[in-house]
């Protein structure tokens, strides 16, 4: 038997039990990475702070900032407890008002901490 001839039966033997599976693209691999990793949520970052700050009143926008989106609930970080409190006041306009603005965007929550930095940190970049 050739090796060319083995190469061929060996090939259809493990078609048929199935342990050999073609090569994927590498286009479908690497979204599936990004998905897994959540590189794709970084380049939203922007878009986020921009309907932040189209949302909320510019007194509080300025003493606050969006964060981390995970599992449809929206970290925003504040510089104190009376913005923190506030925000809270306001938590179902601004939901709405960001559902309204980004109908595409799977947000559920808002979840407010208080960081003294977290005005000018996350500005840049």
């Amino acid at each position: 038997m050739s090796v060319e001839r083995y190469l061929q039966e060996r090939y259809r033997q493990l078609l048929k039990q199935q342990a050999y599976r073609p090569a994927r693209p590498l286009s479908q691999v690497l979204q599936q990475l990004l998905a897994r990793r959540s590189y794709g949520r970084l380049l939203s970052r922007q878009q986020l702070e921009h309907i932040w700050r189209s949302v909320v009143d510019g007194r509080l926008a300025a003493a606050c900032r969006p964060g981390e989106l995970r599992r449809s609930v929206l970290t925003v970080w504040v510089t104190d407890s009376a913005v923190l409190q506030e925000l809270t006041f306001q938590k179902r306009q601004i939901l709405a008002k960001i559902k309204a603005l980004a109908p595409d965007l799977t947000l559920r929550d808002l979840m407010f901490r208080v960081d003294p930095s977290a005005v000018g940190d996350g500005k840049e970049g």
